[in-house]
C-alpha cells in the first residue's frame, strides 16, 4: 500500500521565457530548501485556482533533475486550454502557485548502459528533454 506524504509543493516562478509564440518555458523553484527529485519523463500536478475553482492538470517535466532546486515546464496555448492559458496569460516571476510532487511510471534512469533511441513528436517531446 503507498501512503503519500505531505504531497503538496509551493513552487515560485524564477522564469518566464517564450519560445514561439504560443509556447513559453517556465521555470519554478521550490520554496522550501530541499531540491525538487523526479526522474526523466515524470510529470508534476499543477494546481491553479480559476474563477474560484481549483483546476489540476499535469505538466511533463522537460528539465534535468540534476539542476537542483529548480524545474521546468513547457506550457502551449491549446484552444480551451483553461490551465495552459491561464499560466501562459499569467505567469510571471514571484507568482507562487501550489502543486503535488513529481510522480509518473514513463521515466529513464541511469540505469540504462547501453544506447537508447528516443523518438517523439509534438508535444511528446517534452519528457525525451528530461531524458536527454
Amino acid at each position: 500500500m503507498n501512503q503519500l506524504i505531505n504531497t503538496e509543493l509551493t513552487l515560485v516562478c524564477v522564469a518566464n521565457r517564450p519560445v514561439t509564440a504560443d509556447v513559453n518555458i517556465m521555470t519554478f523553484e521550490s520554496k522550501s530548501s530541499s531540491s525538487i527529485a523526479f526522474k526523466p519523463g515524470q510529470y508534476i500536478t499543477l494546481k491553479i485556482p480559476i474563477d474560484d475553482e481549483i483546476h489540476c492538470r499535469c505538466y511533463t517535466l522537460s528539465s534535468n533533475p540534476n539542476q537542483g532546486n529548480t524545474l521546468e515546464l513547457i506550457v502551449k496555448r491549446v484552444t480551451e486550454g483553461v490551465v495552459s492559458n491561464w499560466l501562459l496569460d499569467t505567469m510571471t516571476v514571484g507568482h507562487c502557485l501550489q502543486a503535488i510532487h513529481p510522480s509518473g511510471q514513463f521515466y529513464l534512469t541511469g540505469e540504462h548502459r547501453s544506447k537508447i533511441l528516443l523518438i517523439s513528436a509534438g508535444v511528446g517531446i517534452t519528457p525525451m528533454l528530461s531524458m536527454l
